[in-house]
């Protein structure tokens, strides 16, 4: 059985190797990003539900630009949005790094809303880019690789942001992002979309007729609802620079520890996705994966001991990623031709703004009870939501996949 990535479209793609390598570099600044706002707003304030707050100022942007965006992205020229919005995210992390330095936290929020907003462009945009660029039968291993490559961010992004705000400066964290976004743009370079294959179906009664079908197909509105409440309710980010302070030596190295550890979880589930993608009954493993996640975070919120700490999330890294792929299988797989567009905005909705929402959940109950019994809470409703999900709906955790391949959509044609 084949289980590791396949690197084939970055052998075959100039023009894809270019826009994911643009991609991953970026995808680390913006690790530098996350983990200084959070560090700051915690060093500043000392309070979780203020680090909570950062969760909304990026859920709520990233959840009404992806879904305006979906009433026109289809039909305007994706790379050059994509690089108008990657210079707003520049200039961006250059105003979040002046807004540390004067120790203005209610900027520092606001401004990580404007770069969430941003992001809600450029990221549905450079994934549309993707079909354009590589031949059909190279699309899974393509996304593959930039989920990879995003694992592969967490992994060593918060370690290295730590070291650059240990040894040089905070500020520094969010210069660091401004400059990865270069990259980004040379990544760009040369790609656009015609005219004519822009489409002419916008508006908001495309957008709705995509929420409808989503409400009325049992197989994408499970999956789609059991990604939600299992991020809604446990997202544990929020959490952690106060379960570092309770738990452990409250230090910027082990905060660094804790999102490192859920992304050697997700690079090595990425890495070994052939374990999962080969099943034929994705709905199955999605329940199970988002079973097992709220279960290492009940154990990691009532963990006293950093290596078990640590080894929960671990595990809940693996579990998140495997669960995420089993979703995607499952939104696309279910869904006709016709609205898989929309429904891709859709899920970056549940997949980007549910996890920020759950962070500023999270932040607020922590603030009342503790991180270690907030964490835990949130893991155990998590698993009482997924399995009342499933319980009312059982189409999901039977849905089987064609054994026969199936034609594959039809990618726009770009030049580079």
């Amino acid at each position: 059985m084949k289980v590791l990535a396949d690197i084939t479209p970055l052998r075959t793609s100039p023009a894809f190797r270019n826009l994911w390598l643009g991609g991953a570099v970026s995808a680390v600044g913006g690790q530098f990003n996350s983990f200084a706002a959070m560090y700051a707003v915690w060093h500043l304030t000392g309070s979780s539900l203020m680090v909570g707050l950062l969760g909304l100022a990026s859920g709520v942007p990233l959840i009404v630009i992806a879904l305006v965006g979906s009433m026109f992205i289809d039909g305007v020229d994706r790379a050059a949005l994509a690089r108008r919005a990657t210079i707003g995210q520049l200039v961006t992390s250059l105003l979040m790094a002046w807004a540390v330095l004067q120790e203005w936290v209610t900027v520092l929020i606001l401004l990580t809303a404007v770069a969430a907003g941003l992001g809600a462009l450029t990221g549905p945009a450079r994934r549309a880019l993707t079909p354009s660029v590589v031949r059909k039968h190279e699309l899974a291993a393509a996304y593959a690789l930039t989920s990879l490559a995003f694992q592969v961010s967490m992994l060593i992004g918060p370690v290295l942001a730590a070291l650059v705000a240990t040894w040089l400066s905070l500020p520094m964290c969010f210069v660091i992002d401004a400059a990865t976004f270069l990259v980004a743009l040379a990544g760009l370079r040369g790609l656009h979309r015609p005219p004519e294959d822009a489409s002419t179906d916008r508006g908001i009664g495309a957008a709705i007729a995509g929420f409808r079908f989503a409400a009325k197909e049992p197989v994408v509105r499970g999956a789609l609802l059991c990604d939600l409440f299992a991020t809604l309710l446990a997202m544990p980010f929020a959490l952690f620079p106060a379960l570092n302070s309770d738990n452990f030596d409250g230090t910027a190295q082990t905060l660094a520890w804790f999102t490192t550890a859920v992304a050697v979880g997700g690079v090595g589930a990425s890495l070994l996705s052939g374990v999962i993608t080969h099943r034929h009954r994705p709905g199955l493993v999605m329940v199970v994966c988002s079973v097992s996640w709220g279960a290492t975070l009940v154990a990691a919120g009532a963990s006293q001991l950093l290596l078990l700490t640590l080894g929960m999330l671990a595990l809940s890294g693996a579990a998140d990623t495997w669960a995420v792929t089993s979703r995607t299988t499952l939104v696309q797989s279910a869904t006709p031709d016709r609205f898989r567009g929309r429904l891709s905005a859709l899920e970056q909705v549940v997949g980007i703004g549910g996890p920020n929402l759950g962070n500023f959940r999270a932040g607020a109950v922590g603030n009342v009870i503790g991180a270690g019994p907030a964490m835990s809470l949130g893991g155990m409703t998590s698993i009482l939501a997924v399995l009342g999900i499933l319980s009312t709906g059982r189409e999901m955790g039977t849905y089987t996949l064609a054994t026969e391949d199936s034609e594959p959509g039809s990618a726009h044609k770009s030049a580079v």
